[in-house]
């Protein structure tokens, strides 16, 4: 029993360490299940929203006033000692990955081409060092 407290001390005081040097938070083993390699990745997280009629620009501006305050939106994928972290974007690659972050899909009008662009979007897996969340929206889908 003394062990599991040295290790749960020391593991504490080293993501301490991380987040006052670097910025850093440690992942929870959740988070670590969508660190598999590709081949066994299969917890790759997609859903769809159906929503009134809207126009791009303005429901990007929206989505992303409101994705700045939320944390893994705003926080990077970045590896240090061997371990995964997140770590805070600064305002330069918040605003770099705010055309990662929200995207524009035209030209799907059916439930099949939205599946094989679901299907596309999920086969890639670079979300290293880039926002772990995605917002593609699809402002002229009618299907039903």
């Amino acid at each position: 029993m003394a062990s599991f407290f040295q290790y749960y001390l020391v593991n504490q005081v080293f993501n301490g360490v991380m987040w006052g040097m670097f910025q850093c938070e440690a992942l929870n083993g959740h988070d670590y299940s969508f660190l598999l390699e590709e081949k066994n990745n299969h917890h790759t997280i997609m859903g769809a929203g159906v929503f009134e009629k809207f126009e791009f620009e303005p429901m990007k501006k929206y989505l992303l006033e409101k994705a700045v305050h939320v944390h893994k939106c705003n926080s990077k994928l970045v590896k240090k000692f061997g371990v995964f972290w997140y770590q805070r974007m600064t305002d330069e690659e918040w605003k770099q990955a705010a055309d990662y972050l929200v995207v524009e899909k035209t030209g799907i009008k059916s439930q099949r081409e939205l599946r094989e662009a679901v299907c596309a979007e999920q086969a890639d897996y670079d979300f290293y060092d880039r926002p772990q969340f995605k917002f593609i929206l699809v402002p002229d889908y009618i299907d039903n």
